[in-house]
């Protein structure tokens, strides 16, 4: 079950996703806003990337998800909401592929991406799942530093998408994905599946090691989730947190 909080224009879902929490609110509480002030994106550095998307285009939602301490889907559940989120998007015709750590990719351009953040309270663990998805976005109104290597579901799939049905969709397969990565069995299968879906191997890729950067090629996720690259040097080396940049195709 999940329950959706409509609001035109919020500084942040994530925000409101986490204080919903913080004052008992169940698993599956939603937030979705047709317009974010201060929505944001993975960290670089110490400052968040903002995402940035006109009023009524796209799917702008956070998602309360509770889990026990002992049983946290860790952090590779960034990787299994990608999953859940292209999964769905591949049963509407758009062949959707996931870029490490958390964007989704549609015709060599980047159409959503996630952000997951985590607090403990208690005994529990309160995530919060942050989905922004492009999906009747004119490519026209993208800010110009993103035109060329953002889409939209619309412009990919040539009409305009149910937004609220798409929604519908979505929550449960990203709520079902959460439940299943609490054991280390469903980890392994839900990984399994971001493979089959995965735009990483063989990219070319540059990786921050103590404030330098090394060139190297992508190899793929170990069974955490961590990236692995052969820099080259020749060492390989394994990438759990921090800034990776993609040197080849979409940003």
């Amino acid at each position: 079950m999940f329950a959706v909080h409509m609001a035109y224009a919020v500084d942040s879902t994530q925000d409101l996703a986490m204080e919903a929490g913080r004052r008992g609110a169940p698993s599956g509480t939603c937030f979705f806003a047709e317009e974010q002030r201060l929505g944001r994106g993975r960290r670089v550095g110490d400052a968040p990337r903002r995402w940035v998307a006109p009023a009524g285009t796209s799917i702008q939602v956070s998602i309360l998800s509770r889990h026990r301490v002992s049983q946290t889907p860790g952090p590779s559940l960034t990787l299994g909401v990608g999953v859940a989120v292209g999964e769905v998007l591949r049963g509407l015709g758009a062949e959707v592929r996931l870029k490490w750590p958390n964007d989704l990719i549609l015709g060599g351009r980047k159409v959503g991406g996630i952000l997951v953040e985590g607090q403990l309270s208690g005994e529990e663990h309160l995530i919060v799942i942050g989905l922004g998805l492009n999906v009747n976005l004119p490519l026209s109104a993208l800010p110009e530093e993103v035109q060329g290597v953002a889409t939209s579901l619309q412009a990919e799939l040539g009409a305009p998408q149910d937004r609220l049905g798409l929604l519908g969709a979505l929550v449960p397969s990203i709520l079902e994905v959460a439940s299943s990565m609490e054991q280390a069995e469903g980890r392994r299968e839900v990984l399994q599946r971001w493979r089959r879906m995965a735009w990483v191997v063989g990219r070319a890729v540059e990786v921050e090691r103590g404030g330098v950067w090394a060139v190297g090629t992508a190899l793929g996720i170990d069974e955490e989730g961590a990236l692995e690259v052969s820099l080259g040097s020749g060492e390989q080396v394994t990438v759990r947190s921090g800034e990776v940049r993609w040197l080849s195709g979409v940003v």
